[in-house]
């Protein structure tokens, strides 16, 4: 817990992956305190220990995406294609899943799969409007003008109320 709390309310990675370490040596096999390290370690830029951890994780999400994140930083778009499928198969409302998604299908030039990504995410997070945004940039991409606009309209209506949540 000092782990995660150092991670997301300190936005400490260096503290939160000792204390990482720390519940690793107390109990080696627990899954997630491992996970989370192998974010923590992505974060500092030490990603051959990131995909240490995650690879000894594989079987949580969390890693599986984590993993996807290295894989396509080292240009292996693919590879980091099929981790994230894997991770959303477990967790399809995972929202920043489906936007790495997204990411991904539109490197590999498949608008129609990015488009559906974030219409998943939008749906499991209607308040975010950069997601509105995103879609309304794909969807004038592959030239369908009304749901561009539509989804224009969302992201303002969206961003009036709540914010532009840039991503």
């Amino acid at each position: 817990f000092l782990g995660r709390h150092y991670d997301s309310e300190m936005d400490n990675c260096a503290e939160a992956a000792r204390w990482f370490g720390e519940a690793l040596e107390r109990n080696p096999a627990y899954a997630r305190a491992r996970a989370h390290l192998g974010s923590c370690l992505e974060r500092l830029g030490r990603g051959p220990e990131a995909e240490q951890a995650y690879r000894a994780s594989l079987g949580l999400p969390l890693s599986q995406l984590g993993l996807a994140r290295l894989k396509q930083a080292a240009g292996a778009t693919q590879e980091a294609l099929i981790w994230t499928e894997k991770a959303l198969a477990a967790e399809p409302g995972d929202v920043a899943g489906q936007r790495f998604a997204a990411k991904l299908y539109e490197a590999l030039a498949k608008p129609g799969e990015a488009i559906a990504a974030l219409e998943r995410a939008a749906q499991a997070a209607p308040n975010d409007a950069a997601l509105h945004y995103q879609l309304h940039r794909l969807y004038r991409s592959v030239g369908n003008a009304p749901k561009a606009k539509a989804e224009l309209q969302e992201f303002e209506r969206v961003s009036a109320i709540y914010g532009a949540q840039p991503r």
